[in-house]
């Protein structure tokens, strides 16, 4: 397939990404072509969307361009890597931005455009020798705006814009600098079915997690000043759905020797669908804890849980060993 290979395929835990070819262009037009999808573009897009648009943008200004002065990835599930459901395009010259990206409807808020952006910044700043990039969306365009609060960038602007759909009259102009970016990336971040893992405190929802905890067995009583130290001072595991926080978990570690896990909370609304086994699988794969002597944790009936990940009850002789100071109503 023509243009399929000049760009490098990146695969998440969903998706494919990979150069848009001329075998995409049916399905390009398939899913782009929904004036919910292109409500959210700049007004130079037109609307109603000419039958041969698709056909026509691509061959008169992606594909000969390609992999030199701008870059556009299609993303595809990887359960069915044939049809392309949107795309991912970059390009050098920030007019005012360097990056767009549109999904089609049927795959909104499953987290695939947070998915699908990360190796592209990757390559971005890592390869193409980007220092910064700039972003923009329509005031309103509240999803495109979240890809952004939930990749690092930083919102610098609001200037007057014109969109397809008039009731957008401004952008949000957003920065993301290499370095922040490198910073951001070295939190945990994963994905699954619809829900992100992450480690970055900034995305805590304190009010949540607090609410978490008093409804709990072992911290009903904890004040929140409590919580936000413990929080400060604890290796911290956020469970999202969109905006919503719906699961937490804390180490206490020092990274080195020792960590005990503890606050494992997963929302009632949201139990039975294996969110405790992913959070675990994700702190037992963390590469800052390999290296660790000891892992302890307590808990009073969900034994079999922690077990699939190498936890067992401390033995006769171990409980002879360990001792420690207990201080009611903390």
């Amino acid at each position: 397939m023509k243009n399929e290979n000049l760009l490098p395929v990146f695969k998440t835990e969903r998706l494919v990404l990979r150069s848009v070819c001329q075998n995409d262009i049916n399905n390009y037009h398939k899913h782009f072509v929904d004036y919910d999808v292109i409500q959210h573009l700049a007004i130079h897009v037109p609307w109603p969307y000419p039958d041969d648009g698709v056909k026509l943008f691509l061959e008169n200004n992606i594909f000969p361009n390609q992999g030199k002065n701008l870059w556009m990835w299609g993303i595809f599930e990887k359960n069915n890597p044939d049809e392309l459901i949107g795309a991912v395009h970059l390009w050098r010259e920030a007019k005012p931005d360097n990056r767009g990206f549109w999904l089609g409807k049927k795959f909104w808020d499953k987290g695939y455009m947070t998915e699908a952006v990360s190796p592209i910044m990757d390559y971005a700043f890592e390869h193409l020798g980007f220092e910064k990039l700039i972003f923009a969306n329509a005031i309103g365009n509240k999803r495109s705006g979240r890809v952004k609060e939930k990749t690092g960038a930083k919102l610098i602007d609001v200037k007057p814009a014109q969109f397809v759909n008039p009731k957008y009259t401004e952008h949000a102009i957003w920065e993301l600098k290499k370095e922040d970016w490198k910073n951001r990336i070295a939190e945990q971040t994963e994905f699954n079915d619809g829900f992100v893992l992450s480690t970055d405190k900034n995305r805590l929802n304190i009010d949540t997690i607090c609410s978490f905890l008093s409804r709990s067995q072992w911290a009903a009583h904890r004040k929140r000043d409590t919580i936000k130290k413990s929080i400060t001072h604890s290796l911290c595991y956020g469970v999202y759905e969109g905006q919503n926080q719906i699961a937490f978990t804390r180490v206490v570690t020092d990274y080195s020797t020792y960590a005990y896990l503890c606050d494992v909370f997963v929302d009632e609304k949201y139990r039975g669908k294996g969110l405790s086994k992913w959070i675990m699988a994700c702190v037992m794969k963390n590469p800052d804890l390999q290296a660790l002597r000891r892992f302890t944790l307590a808990t009073k009936d969900t034994h079999s849980l922690y077990e699939k990940f190498g936890f067992r009850a401390l033995s006769a002789e171990e409980n002879k060993r360990f001792i420690s100071v207990l201080k009611d109503g903390i």
